[in-house]
């Protein structure tokens, strides 16, 4: 029944006939292209073949960390990762880090196969600097605070690629990092863009930089993995906050959820953001005009759940 109603009924009238037409037209045109995703009707790239061999090195080194890992586990994700690393890889003098990252794993992976004795990791690194003291990353978390009022004082590019560096360093499901960052420094172009987020209310006449992150859909498998493009990227973005807190900026979120007709393709025009780039939040950043008096927060005994 499924695929009769793929190939003779559009996707419009299908989601009329199995559900209520309750979602926000944004909503409906996001899953429109999810749709679009499922049925391939993307370009895949370069980038999109690495991300998939990220995906394969991720899956077979946590098979390799298991201790009951055997020959011939996770085999054919093997043989796809080095297919992939085989038509990537040009110089393997000069790859670059990633590509080598992968390498080592396949190669370790084969070094197993052939019966060679190896560390119980392939992914084992040296021990890390000392870490920040629990208080003081508990004292940066706590500071953070969105606000509206901003000095008239110019973000520098130093510290916006700073920002995008942290958020690069969340977790991603499988490793796949599809996090894209699209910013402006320019304040007449930050004013259009954060326009098209419907919370971009009661702001000051001078933001200094705008920041959207999107994701990446074409290295997801569609529909079971609709919501984690949003996921990846939300943990990307609380990274970056914490990165602006530390430089002493103020980077206010602002959804998308709420967008208004019109909105998608102002932005996607102005930031020259692809179609096959899902957006999922924005975010006004500078530096505060005066500290933001931050919201009581709900106590540890009224979230925390212990069995």
């Amino acid at each position: 029944m499924k695929k009769f109603l793929k190939r003779f009924i559009p996707a419009r009238i299908r989601r009329c006939l199995v559900a209520p037409c309750i979602l926000p037209a944004g909503y409906r045109s996001r899953l429109d292209r999810y749709e679009e995703m499922a049925l391939g009707h993307f370009e895949n790239g370069p980038d999109v073949a690495i991300a998939q061999l990220r995906l394969c090195a991720h899956v077979l080194d946590k098979g390799l960390c298991r201790s009951d890992w055997e020959p011939g586990h996770s085999r054919a994700l093997y043989e796809q990762g080095r297919c992939l690393l085989n038509r990537l890889a040009q110089d393997p003098a000069g790859e670059p880090d990633e590509l080598k990252w992968a390498r080592d794993i396949f190669e370790e992976y084969e070094r197993r196969e052939a019966g060679a004795v190896s560390p119980a990791s392939t992914g084992a690194a040296p021990a890390p600097d000392a870490a920040l003291a629990p208080e003081a990353v508990a004292r940066l978390i706590r500071t953070r605070s969105s606000v509206r009022h901003f000095q008239e004082r110019p973000v520098s590019p130093r510290v916006l690629e700073d920002i995008v560096a942290a958020a690069i360093q969340a977790p991603s499901s499988c490793n796949r990092q599809t996090l894209r960052v699209y910013a402006s420094l320019d304040p007449a172009r930050v004013h259009d863009v954060l326009a098209c987020f419907s919370g971009f209310t009661g702001f000051s006449p001078y933001v200094p930089c705008a920041l959207v992150f999107c994701a990446d859909l074409r290295p997801y498998y569609f529909p079971n993995e609709i919501f984690i493009p949003t996921l990846d990227t939300g943990l990307a973005i609380e990274n970056a906050l914490l990165m602006a807190t530390a430089h002493g900026l103020s980077a206010t979120p602002l959804t998308w959820g709420s967008r208004r007709s019109g909105d998608e393709e102002r932005l996607r025009a102005l930031l020259d953001v692809p179609k096959h780039m899902d957006i999922v939040a924005g975010a006004a950043c500078g530096y505060p005009h005066q500290p933001a008096v931050p919201p009581v927060r709900k106590t540890v005994a009224a979230t925390l759940v212990l069995r």
